[in-house]
């Protein structure tokens, strides 16, 4: 833990040949006049390396390039599972400057800023980030979460989640950068790129989790650098649950608890997270749910439900086989933002506004429904 720190390079630590740096909070330190990383500086390579700069917070800090982190020279410097969160810089780079690393993996660039280019990152020559999640950075140049610089080599970004209302500005190069299977609110060249909002479960209270219904579930490539997520969450999961997993796009992989409805369970008893153990009341369910939590339903007839949080209900047959039944004196199915109900037959149901179903927000997801 550092803090309160001023150096010309490094405001916090500057990493030459250190093996290591796990598990450290760098806060409020600053690298001053022409300096590199005000929370953290590396020289990588040039020193000897390899440097390893894992689940570490690098915040409120300041430099001249690089507010949260420097990493030049890059080598074999690999920086994962790390959150970068409100550092500011007069230059280039709000939260990171680096040059020459294909190693920043599954990070969280959060609410940095840049006075002129790269809000979240500024990416010099053979840059790579991977699963990372840029959003809320801001630049008063171009680029609010990535600026690419690259003249001589490319720079690889892949999987990642630029929520920003200027996602990345590109220098005047003729390389070509590779940018695949990200997410980002307006159009991107390549492969795999959609243009959606990630559906974050609430970027107002800092929660960049995907919701079950996010795009950018099961979006991503596969990539054998990132086996895990930032939570440690083993990559791929199935989690549009079509029988195939495949990489989220963002450092977290939507992992949800999942619990269980049944019409005749052996012995019913919450949070109802086996099929043993199954709620026979689809509310019972959802109740016991949390955010991002999923439930998932056998055949049979069950009562009206109201999904008030971010949980996904399913059916596991589909609507021919499994029905909410309002019974002619309830909704059968109240749907809320960031809610989604997938795979039932929706009768018999009764209110003044919406008796099959109410979506109280554009955020509400109905599918696969027979209404």
């Amino acid at each position: 833990y550092g803090t309160n720190e001023y150096a010309n390079n490094g405001g916090g630590a500057l990493l030459c040949r250190l093996r290591l740096m796990s598990n450290c909070i760098v806060r409020s330190c600053v690298a001053e006049s022409y300096g590199f990383g005000g929370g953290v500086a590396t020289l990588g390579a040039q020193y000897g390396g390899p440097i390893n700069i894992t689940h570490c917070t690098l915040e409120q800090n300041q430099a001249r390039y690089g507010g949260g982190v420097s990493i030049r020279w890059g080598g074999s410097v690999v920086m994962e599972n790390c959150l970068v969160e409100s550092n500011s810089v007069s230059s280039w780079g709000g939260g990171m400057f680096v040059d020459n690393c294909h190693g920043v993996r599954n990070c969280l660039v959060i609410n940095n800023h840049s006075d002129s280019l790269g809000g979240g990152v500024y990416a010099g020559n053979s840059v790579g980030l991977y699963n990372c999640t840029l959003a809320g950075n801001m630049a008063a140049g171009q680029g609010s979460g990535v600026y690419l610089s690259s003249m001589t080599t490319p720079t690889t970004l892949k999987n990642c989640i630029i929520n920003e209302t200027d996602p990345v500005g590109v220098a005047n190069s003729l390389l070509a950068n590779v940018i695949q299977y990200c997410c980002a609110p307006v159009s991107l060249d390549g492969a795999g790129n959609i243009v959606a909002d990630p559906l974050f479960v609430s970027m107002v209270f800092g929660d960049y989790h995907l919701l079950g219904n996010s795009p950018c579930v099961d979006a991503g490539t596969n990539l054998v650098t990132v086996a895990s997520d930032m939570d440690g969450i083993t990559r791929p999961q199935d989690g549009d649950f079509d029988g195939t997993a495949r990489y989220d796009v963002g450092c977290y992989e939507y992992n949800s608890l999942t619990h269980y409805v049944a019409t005749n369970p052996p012995a019913s008893a919450y949070p109802y997270n086996t099929w043993t153990t199954a709620a026979t009341n689809l509310q019972d369910a959802v109740d016991a749910a949390a955010n991002g939590d999923t439930v998932l339903v056998s055949d049979g007839v069950y009562a009206g439900v109201a999904i008030t949080g971010s949980v996904m209900a399913v059916s596991v047959n589909g609507p021919v086989e499994t029905v909410i039944n309002g019974r002619g004196a309830a909704r059968c199915a109240y749907v809320a933002n960031g809610a989604r109900l997938a795979g039932f037959t929706l009768t018999n149901g009764y209110a003044d506004v919406g008796g099959s179903v109410y979506c109280d927000s554009w955020n509400g997801t109905v599918s696969n429904c027979i209404v």
